[in-house]
């Protein structure tokens, strides 16, 4: 109201684009695009001299809500308008680089340099361009431009004063690139001299110390990089002090000593109570130890004071409402965190994608995809919600659906390899269109030749349909592109096992816990190959052993495969103590309670199978349609034919296109005489093979009915 009547008032004496701007950067703030596209427009048409500001202001937030060609539209229009404004021409500079049209963004920073040839910005951001176009050599030399005391003094727009700091953390930053790129040239030495020198300039740049810590404990191990991070913490200006013990403590914890990591995530929280980064830290630490309650209570603290100050910290609700679901099986409380950070950040596109997870996790799968399509509008670039859209039409098998979905989603950021690889794997694994699958992987990598995910991903596809050489070629580039990945060496150590190459396979499984140490699946694949290979049963137990030792207990998937290679080994008594360990370390472990209770059901454990069964659905409804199916399958053969009747219809009913769920409830009622039933259900099948959507989508409706009768199991006698 104030900024409208001070506009109002600015038209007689000359400010009215100085305040009609601030007006528009707050409107575009809260959202309120339109208006804000309103009042840049009324500024622009007076034609003031600062007009091609105004433009550039404009731009920067059509830039945020990822509208390119406005972006780029209203930029140029600022050039023409002023062509010698440096800063609107490293804007366009910055914008093509992003967009990969690096030519262009070339051309906007050699004008900009040539009109302020001592603005070390425009160089650093030139050499940026560069390395982001892979010219590693001409970046550094950028850099290095940008760091010389020579290309410093001009400062465009700022007081001296402010000119000076801005001139010190310029240099340094252009330092400490500079330093990035050779170590990737494997000059270490030359790399730690570049970073202190520009600590030396602006010791307040915490990512500077960050950076030299690490490359310190590279080339002397941990006690170098204490010794860096408690020469920052004492030299440092107070203010940057706050991250560095941040750091140092992820630092610690990364090296296994928790208790000094939670030291400085507990310093850096009561130097800022408002530093949502330590606590989202300190608490995803408890919760990776087992203290899910001390986890909890940290999050709940750390909300108190996001919500108090006004502070958006989308992750930090996202992580606590996370646990609350998945370790306190709680998703009523998780929802009401959900909400608690929706009041703080109303518009934040995380955590609407985390509250649509939620749902679609409890089988509510409209109301996800309510969500889904609410988040896309807020910020129309953040793909991962078109992903999760796109992955839950695909399980619904509406393809169709899914595909347009992902053609929105990689039309708005079509820079993001993941958006591409999930389209992918859609069509690869779900539709069987391989052809398609190889040219959405070709996009993919275009978006980003160093996504290793995208790689391996390929490669997966390639192995599944036995073209082992493209397979080997793309997990291998994969490694190359993630030196520090498990996974690819893990898809390696299986494509060579199931060739007969049991050396081979052995040493990249061995590669890939070298990378992971905690790499459950690989000692899974391992042991189980070293079985099949004949190499006898006390290596694969070895292994299995040594694995759920690495993984602080491990996965439930490790332990359901050793206590099932105990069972085919003649073990029943060790197979039953180790699915028992499993479920204690792993209890929101659906398939494990499963298999547990298909076990305990073969050996007449009743009782104990019924329970197990229980549990598993229980754990996500969503996904407990083959639990179902199986807990079915045991009450039909203990003679109760109406219970297992019910135990098919709720697993159905939760996922219609279970295919599984109709064959094996087919051959029951035959098996009971009931031949038509029997021949109707196997019609029903057929009729999903075929793709047919009728029954899913009338089915999807009746999915709250479904959910309240899992939440009346109690209510239920289901004793013999």
């Amino acid at each position: 109201k104030y900024a409208m009547y001070a506009a109002k008032e600015g038209e007689q004496d000359g400010s009215f684009n100085m305040v009609t701007k601030a007006l528009a950067a707050l409107e575009a703030r809260e959202g309120n695009l339109a208006i804000a596209r309103g009042l840049y427009e009324k500024a622009v048409n007076r034609g003031d001299a600062d007009a091609p500001k105004v433009l550039h202001q404009w731009a920067m937030w059509e830039q945020r809500v990822g509208n390119v060609e406005e972006t780029r539209q209203l930029l140029q229009k600022a050039v023409d308008l002023d062509p010698t404004d440096t800063a609107i021409l490293r804007a366009l500079g910055e914008l093509e680089m992003r967009e990969g049209n690096f030519a262009k963004a070339r051309s906007s920073f050699a004008e900009a340099v040539s009109l302020r040839p001592k603005d070390s910005r425009l160089w650093l951001a030139w050499g940026r361009s560069e390395h982001a176009a892979g010219d590693e050599a001409r970046a550094e030399e950028l850099f290095k431009s940008a760091a010389s005391e020579e290309g410093s003094s001009d400062a465009h727009g700022l007081q001296s004063a402010q000119a000076s700091r801005h001139m010190r953390r310029t240099r340094c930053e252009a330092l400490c690139e500079a330093a990035q790129l050779a170590v990737c040239d494997g000059r270490p030495e030359e790399a730690k001299e570049s970073l202190e020198r520009g600590l030396e300039l602006d010791p307040s740049y915490s990512h500077g110390w960050r950076l030299l810590a690490d490359l310190s404990e590279s080339l002397g191990g941990p006690e170098e990089m204490r010794a860096v991070y408690a020469r920052a913490t004492k030299s440092a200006p107070r203010s940057s002090r706050t991250n560095l013990f941040h750091w140092w403590g992820r630092a610690e914890r990364k090296l296994g000593r928790f208790d000094d990591a939670r030291r400085y995530f507990k310093i850096a929280t009561e130097r800022d109570s408002t530093y949502m980064s330590a606590w989202l830290s300190w608490g995803l630490l408890e919760k990776d130890q087992g203290n899910t309650d001390e986890a909890c209570a940290l999050f709940a603290k750390a909300a108190n004071y996001a919500v108090a100050d006004h502070i958006k910290a989308p992750f930090l609700f996202i992580s606590w409402a996370h646990l609350e679901e998945q370790s306190r099986s709680n998703p009523d409380n998780a929802r009401k965190i959900y909400q608690k950070g929706l009041t703080v950040c109303p518009k934040s596109p995380e955590i609407i994608h985390g509250l649509g997870l939620l749902e679609e996790r409890q089988g509510r799968f409209e109301r996800a995809v309510e969500l889904y399509e609410r988040g896309s509008t807020l910020i129309p670039t953040f793909g991962a919600i078109f992903q999760s859209w796109g992955l839950l039409e695909a399980r619904r098998r509406r393809y169709k659906e899914a595909a347009e979905i992902f053609e929105i989603g990689t039309a708005k950021d079509p820079n993001n390899p993941v958006l591409w690889t999930s389209w992918a794997l859609v069509e690869g694994r779900q539709r069987r269109n391989v052809g398609r699958a190889r040219e959405l992987f070709e996009r993919a990598v275009a978006a980003d030749r160093n996504f290793s995910g995208a790689w391996h991903a390929w490669g997966a596809l390639e192995n599944e349909v036995q073209n082992f050489d493209d397979a080997r070629k793309y997990y291998t580039r994969a490694a190359e592109c993630d030196p520090n990945g498990a996974a690819p060496h893990h898809s390696l150590g299986v494509l060579e096992g199931r060739r007969g190459d049991l050396p081979a396979a052995r040493a990249h499984f061995k590669t890939a816990i070298e990378k992971c140490s905690f790499h459950a699946i690989s000692y899974q694949a391992w042991a189980l190959l070293e079985e099949r290979m004949g190499s006898g049963p006390t290596e694969a137990r070895r292994i299995f052993e040594l694995g759920t030792q690495q993984c602080e207990g491990g996965p439930g998937h490790i332990w359901q495969a050793w206590a099932l290679f105990e069972d085919r080994n003649g073990d029943s008594d060790r197979a039953k103590s180790i699915f028992e360990a499993g479920v204690a370390r792993s209890p929101n472990n659906q398939t494990l309670h499963q298999t547990f209770a298909i076990f305990e059901a073969e050996r007449g454990n009743t009782t104990h199978a019924r329970d197990l069964f229980e549990r598993g659905v229980r754990i996500c409804p969503r996904d407990s349609a083959s639990v179902y199916t199986a807990w079915a399958q045991f009450e039909a053969a203990d003679g109760k034919l109406e219970r297992a009747r019910e135990l098919f219809n709720l697993g159905l009913l939760l996922n219609p296109s279970h295919i599984p769920g109709w064959k094996a409830w087919a051959s029951i009622e035959e098996a009971a005489g009931d031949f038509q039933r029997a021949r109707d259900l196997r019609l029903t099948a057929k009729g999903l093979i075929a793709g047919s959507q009728a029954d899913l989508a009338r089915s999807t409706n009746e999915l709250p009915t479904v959910l309240e009768s899992i939440n009346r199991l109690d209510d239920v006698d289901i004793q013999p």
